[in-house]
């Protein structure tokens, strides 16, 4: 009993260390391919340094550019004005929907 114990720890560690080295090559190739080997997204290279990148952010910031998105961030659609009356929306309503009520005028 023991010794199938151990063969079962051992094939554990293997399939773990099997995987782990399949996790990182997998993560060293940060191109994707299609079935056919041709390249879907070309690796990206950036023509900016990082304190280039960091200084427009700032720039952005300081300017009013960015919004601050944080979780209790609350989006909220602009409020909507209609320029007709309930009464003009409901008569178009009954005239569109060929309602009994509709008397053929709006």
């Amino acid at each position: 009993m023991n010794s199938t114990i151990a063969k079962t720890a051992a094939s554990s560690i293997v399939l773990a260390l099997a995987a782990l080295g399949s996790a990182s090559s997998f993560a060293a190739d940060s191109t994707v391919k299609n079935s056919a080997g041709e390249l879907l997204f070309p690796a990206f290279t950036s023509t900016m340094t990082r304190a280039q990148v960091q200084a427009e952010y700032f720039k952005a910031v300081k300017a009013g550019q960015l919004v601050a998105m944080t979780e209790g961030t609350v989006l909220v659609a602009p409020a909507f004005m209609s320029t007709r009356t309930r009464d003009e929306v409901r008569a178009e309503a009954i005239m569109a929907a060929g309602h009994p009520l509709n008397t053929g005028t709006i």
